[in-house]
């Protein structure tokens, strides 16, 4: 039971720190795209972001998008560029691409230290669902580096590992007023 409080402590905690993060923002935030993706993989990112922006659009008091797409990024991911002023959605193909912190749990994706890792070895690369999959992990990745969390019980973009979801949900909206000022 102990364990139980301890995790649910631990989940609460990363919420309320990635909403705050999210909340001192400025908007939009602007957004680069590893050049090492292909076209159709950039094209369904692309829409992603579109997708993000729509729901700002919409939903926000100050309807200006979240995200500004800037263009490719040519630099290869490096552990070091976390942190930096670069926001960059990396494709990481390999185990051995993951930063060695982050290997003990490499779900899709990782999306809030500022940059957006995107697993595609996690997503079934090559299978006849990727493109359908990478489309869910690019959402899910871009809402945790806009300061949402994961959420267990309710269907939406945030719920890890539900990739049946293609596009944001009602919860999704919910979690996104929970984080910003909505109308």
């Amino acid at each position: 039971m102990d364990q139980l409080r301890l995790e649910v402590l631990r989940s609460v905690l990363v919420a309320a720190a990635l909403a705050v993060a999210a909340c001192g923002r400025e908007l939009p935030q602007d957004i680069y795209i590893d050049s090492s993706w292909s076209p159709e993989e950039t094209a369904i990112i692309e829409a992603s972001i579109v997708e993000w922006n729509e729901l700002s659009r919409t939903h926000l008091k100050d309807p200006r998008p979240v995200l500004a797409y800037r263009g490719r990024f040519t630099d290869e991911f490096q552990s070091a560029d976390f942190g930096d002023d670069f926001h960059v959605i990396y494709r990481i193909g390999r185990l051995d691409q993951v930063p060695e912190f982050l290997r003990d749990d490499p779900p899709g994706g990782y999306g809030s230290y500022g940059d957006m890792l995107i697993f595609t070895f996690n997503i079934c690369e090559g299978c006849d669902e990727y493109y359908d999959n990478l489309r869910t992990v690019a959402l899910h990745e871009i809402g945790h580096f806009l300061g949402l969390s994961h959420y267990e019980h309710r269907a939406g973009i945030m719920q890890p590992g539900n990739y049946d979801v293609k596009h944001l949900q009602a919860a999704d909206v919910e979690e996104f007023c929970c984080v910003y000022e909505c109308k």
